[in-house]
C-alpha cells in the first residue's frame, strides 16, 4: 500500500467512525471536510506523479510501481528493473517473442530485482524494437 491509499484509507475509517457516532448534521460537515482532504491528497500524488514522470535528457522515466502500465499496450519500451539490468525495445504488456526472459507485463513494485523503475518509450505498438543499446 502507497503513502496516497494509506492517506485515503485513514481518511475513509475517520468518516465512517464520525459517521456512526456522530448525528446527521455532524456527520454532514464532517463528510465535506474529509472528501476536501482526500481531494487535497489525490491532486498532490498527481501532481507528484506528472513531475517524477518528466524523462530524463536520455529519456528515461522514473518509475514508483504504481499499477497498470503507463503506455499504451504494446508500445515499444526499454526497461530498467531494480538489479540495473536494462532491456531494450520490448512491448510494454505483452510477452515478446524471442529469447528475452525479462518482460514489461507487470509494471507494480514488490521489491524484487525484477520490479520497473524506469522505462523510456523507443516505438510505437507493433514497431521494430529498439537497436539502442546505452
Amino acid at each position: 500500500m502507497n503513502d496516497l491509499e494509506t492517506k485515503l484509507l485513514a481518511q475513509l475509517q475517520g468518516l465512517i467512525s464520525a459517521v456512526e457516532n456522530n448525528g446527521a448534521e455532524q456527520s454532514l460537515s464532517v463528510l465535506c471536510r474529509e472528501v476536501d482532504l482526500a481531494k487535497a491528497l489525490i491532486a498532490e500524488s498527481q501532481a507528484t506523479q506528472r513531475q517524477a514522470q518528466q524523462p530524463s535528457a536520455d529519456g528515461w522515466i522514473a518509475w514508483a510501481g504504481n499499477p497498470g502500465i503507463p503506455v499504451k499496450y504494446g508500445t515499444r519500451v526499454d526497461v530498467e528493473y531494480r538489479d540495473g539490468e536494462r532491456v531494450y525495445g520490448i512491448p510494454a504488456g505483452a510477452i515478446p517473442n524471442g529469447p528475452n526472459s525479462r518482460r514489461a507485463i507487470d509494471w507494480a513494485h514488490y521489491d524484487l530485482d525484477e520490479d520497473i523503475v524506469a522505462y523510456r518509450v523507443v516505438g510505437a505498438p507493433d514497431s521494430k524494437p529498439s537497436t539502442l543499446g546505452d
